[in-house]
């Protein structure tokens, strides 16, 4: 079954309680070890789709990682990639879940924290496969985001709002802005390691701290979104921004990228409650914060 490294599988009361009720012309060493047999398949199946979904999460980390990128070094071949990569991710959903639904037709009874995790296989999936289309979302921004050339660049319409105004207004910049969507996606890559760091090891502690923590990101993303508003009103109504608009659709567009970034961070804090209710069960889903 599934169980952190160093401790004893979750069957041991299960095979307990199954030779309870050998029946009396049976040999009771056969049946024992027949019910040992049967319930260790079903744990080693377990492990292996555990890794089977880690490993797709390793997938969408790769996407994600790749956009950054894509991001930081104005590269659109890693764009392109992470548009490839969508189709295999969605396949890997759909053979996680098969696999989990196949689990759950086994005649045999399963424990609570097996039963728990089967049932938190395809919410979970969901999760990913919404991330692996998050990254795909930012890829095709990222491809229009690159096709327009950052002029009039902002500092002109600061200058501009000076000669109208007779004053600098000393707002955000796009380079500081794209740095701090930059920073954002940064950190919501992190939380989706940790995420499934915490999955793989299956350690719920580590998935409610995870979980919490994602709050940081909604903070996050309300400072950029501050400031990128704050540099389209800055813009908006000064004759440079009027004739070419291009900025103004950069900012844009970078404006539906943290709104995606935050999304994710969301889709990692559902993945983490699971996690939890995987191993604390019902009541743990109303107290992790």
């Amino acid at each position: 079954m599934l169980q952190r490294p160093g401790t004893e599988p979750l069957l041991a009361a299960r095979q307990t309680s199954a030779s309870m009720t050998i029946l009396e012309d049976e040999d009771p060493y056969d049946r024992v070890k027949e019910v040992a047999v049967a319930e260790s398949l079903v744990g080693t199946e377990l492990q292996a789709l555990n890794i089977q979904i880690v490993q797709l999460g390793s997938l969408v980390d790769t996407s994600l990682r790749h956009v950054l990128d894509a991001f930081a070094m104005t590269d659109p071949s890693l764009c392109e990639q992470v548009l490839a990569a969508d189709t295999l991710i969605d396949d890997g959903s759909v053979a996680t879940e098969r696999r989990s639904f196949q689990l759950l037709k086994v005649q045999r009874p399963l424990d609570g924290c097996a039963l728990r995790f089967l049932t938190a296989v395809s919410p979970m999936l969901r999760d990913l496969q919404q991330i692996g289309g998050s990254t795909t979302e930012i890829a095709t921004i990222l491809l229009r985001f690159m096709s327009l050339p950052d002029v009039p660049v902002v500092e002109e319409i600061f200058a501009e709002q000076a000669r109208y105004t007779g004053a600098w207004s000393a707002g955000p910049n796009e380079a500081f802005a794209t740095g701090a969507v930059l920073t954002l996606g940064r950190e919501a890559h992190v939380l989706l390691q940790r995420t499934m760091d915490a999955l793989a090891t299956c350690d719920n502690q580590a998935a409610r701290r995870t979980w919490q923590d994602g709050d940081l990101i909604d903070m996050r993303y309300r400072l950029v979104r501050r400031d990128l508003l704050e540099m389209l009103a800055a813009m908006r109504g000064f004759p440079t921004a009027q004739n070419d608009d291009r900025n103004l659709q950069r900012i844009s567009l970078l404006l539906s990228m943290i709104h995606i970034l935050e999304r994710i961070a969301d889709h990692c804090a559902h993945i983490c409650e699971w996690v939890v209710f995987v191993f604390e069960g019902e009541a743990s889903m109303t107290s992790a914060h």
